[in-house]
């Protein structure tokens, strides 16, 4: 049993040449780190590596290939689209070892704010595409969603201020659970649900005034009313949202 032992680990050793240590940002001057910009990064390990990847956390990847760690990779990137939190992983492929991650953020930072108003005459929409976002989730997004208390929306046709459960926030009834005919089943009666179509998949978050949501496939985000007369909804909710790249 030895023998085989001892043979087994001087193949692994022999197969695995050289590893991964860390991945660091050169440059972290606030006012370099924005979207639009080139970013330097320095990846640093020991030995030859068959193969590693470098994934950007936007949906992005680069693989370099017999690279000899005697001196450190320098690697460059831009990120379009949205700022805020973004993480860059390196991690072995063939004939490699270790792994390194490092997270920052970039301009702008700060959330964005929307209204979603609708009055007695505008067209019946359940859900709308989330205006203002630069560009779709990437996979392994971290959406955080907030609102306000006020303004709300009517769902009630007919009722006034103060009417028991017909104005709400985007929290919609707090302890309730939609059922049939409400179009989103298992989600809070009259709140915002977060919509995210992907390929072959369609990814429901519950909404509210402060959630965080990671969604695992990407895509475009709307949002949605979980409302069973739409038709009725009337008044707005004010949104704020910001996104973080986790990578994978």
């Amino acid at each position: 049993m030895r023998a085989v032992y001892m043979l087994a680990l001087s193949t692994l050793v022999s197969g695995c040449n050289g590893g991964i240590d860390a991945v660091s940002l050169d440059d972290t001057t606030p006012g370099n780190l924005a979207v639009g910009k080139d970013l330097s990064f320095t990846v640093t390990g020991k030995g030859k590596c068959g193969q590693f990847s470098v994934d950007w956390g936007d949906g992005t990847a680069f693989q370099e290939n017999d690279y000899d760690f005697a001196a450190p990779y320098h690697i460059s990137h831009r990120y379009d689209g949205w700022g805020g939190g973004k993480t860059v992983t390196v991690t072995p492929v063939v004939n490699c070892s270790g792994y390194a991650r490092t997270r920052f953020k970039i301009e702008p930072t700060g959330l964005i704010r929307i209204g979603w108003a609708r009055n007695e005459n505008d067209p019946v929409a359940m859900c709308d595409a989330l205006p203002a976002a630069p560009a779709p989730l990437a996979p392994h997004s971290l959406l955080h969603v907030m609102g306000t208390p006020s303004p709300v929306f009517n769902f009630c046709q007919g009722c006034v201020i103060g009417c028991d459960g017909c104005m709400n926030d985007p929290d919609g009834h707090l302890g309730s659970v939609a059922m049939a005919p409400f179009p989103f089943p298992g989600m809070r009666e009259y709140s915002l649900v977060i919509k995210v179509p992907a390929v072959g998949h369609v990814q429901l978050f519950q909404g509210g005034k402060n959630e965080n949501i990671t969604v695992p496939l990407g895509g475009p985000i709307q949002v949605c009313m979980n409302t069973d007369k739409p038709e009725s909804a009337v008044g707005g909710w004010e949104i704020d949202y910001a996104v973080d790249q986790l990578g994978p």
